[in-house]
């Protein structure tokens, strides 16, 4: 498993090929030109006591004439404005000045149903953190615990890296930032997952011939039932104990090889998409009566009366017994 450990280092010079000291300034403090008088930043200040301009030298400089004649460079004002340490400041300014910019340029192939990006990149390895007791809440909240997270091979991260051009970027993850790790022909991929994200909820690694957890499924057995997600997947396999297993989209086809390779091994096969009852469309809806249509899987979804899309959000809102019972009576 390629997952790095290593702590991520950003360089002054990694910035400043990217970024002059005026534009850093301009972006943090709103100044666009030099010499500058300015309210103290750093403390209480009415009369503007606090200046910034160039030295000889052509880098950045501030005199705080009011604070204890404090000076320094650019970025000693920001370490002091944003108590952070000199490497933390530098990860901060790659973060949001130059990765917030390029993965717009690097993240362009977007599926309008998944919302999943795939990078233009020539890898993505991410750095896997320790499991905090605020992951667990979340995950529990789906029947998920810490040994089917294992099982599943989910890891919390705290920084994803991209490589590009030969050339490493690091951004932050967000608070709640998952990596998904699959094994396809035993080559990993990751699929990165922030339920909270505005932006960037899915980056994707995967192939659209990637089945999650599909190195997971036994041999044979009675029932399998391919759902949405990974998350969907494993609500449905730690809290019923059927197997489950997912494509990256609901839209994607099958290929016949997977499909006889499913039929040889199970017995009965369901399909249990979204339900989309609050949407214009049901998509999930449309999409796995297709695919009853088209190979016999039976289609099975959660009924509108409960009013939620999916497994994990069934579970979230009316608990484990209660699902069995529904998944029971769906697969009967």
């Amino acid at each position: 498993m390629i997952i790095s450990n290593a702590k991520p280092v950003v360089t002054l010079d990694d910035i400043l090929d990217y970024k002059t000291e005026l534009e850093i300034l301009n972006f943090y403090l709103d100044i666009d030109s030099l010499p500058v008088i300015i309210n103290s930043p750093l403390r209480p200040d009415n009369n503007p006591s606090f200046k910034i301009d160039f030295n000889e030298n052509g880098f950045i400089r501030f005199y705080d004439f009011g604070g204890n004649n404090q000076k320094g460079g650019l970025f000693d004002l920001l370490m002091d404005l944003y108590k952070l340490s000199f490497q933390d400041l530098l990860i901060k300014i790659y973060s949001e000045m130059i990765i917030g910019k390029e993965l717009d340029k690097i993240i362009r192939n977007k599926s309008n149903s998944s919302k999943v990006y795939q990078p233009k990149i020539s890898k993505l390895n991410v750095k896997v953190r320790k499991l905090r007791q605020y992951d667990l809440d979340f995950w529990v909240k789906g029947g998920i615990n810490e040994e089917w997270l294992k099982f599943g091979d989910i890891y919390p991260i705290s920084h994803m890296f991209f490589t590009k051009d030969d050339k490493e970027m690091i951004i932050p993850a967000d608070r709640y930032a998952y990596v998904y790790v699959e094994f396809k022909d035993n080559i990993p991929t990751y699929k990165i997952y922030q339920p909270f994200s505005e932006n960037y909820k899915w980056i994707s690694k995967h192939d659209k011939s990637v089945w999650d957890l599909w190195a997971k499924l036994p041999k044979n057995g009675d029932i399998l039932i391919i759902t949405k997600s990974r998350k969907d997947a494993l609500t449905i396999w730690a809290n019923c104990g059927i197997p489950s297993t997912c494509l990256q989209t609901e839209s994607l086809s099958f290929k016949n090889n997977v499909v006889e390779d499913i039929d040889r091994r199970f017995k009965r096969k369901f399909i249990l998409y979204d339900n989309d009852w609050d949407k214009p469309e049901n998509y999930g809806r449309i999409f796995g009566q297709k695919v009853s249509q088209e190979l016999g899987f039976k289609q099975i979804e959660i009924p509108d009366e409960f009013q939620v899309t999916d497994s994990f959000e069934f579970v979230s809102k009316y608990g484990v017994e209660e699902f069995k019972q529904l998944i029971n009576k769906l697969t009967k």
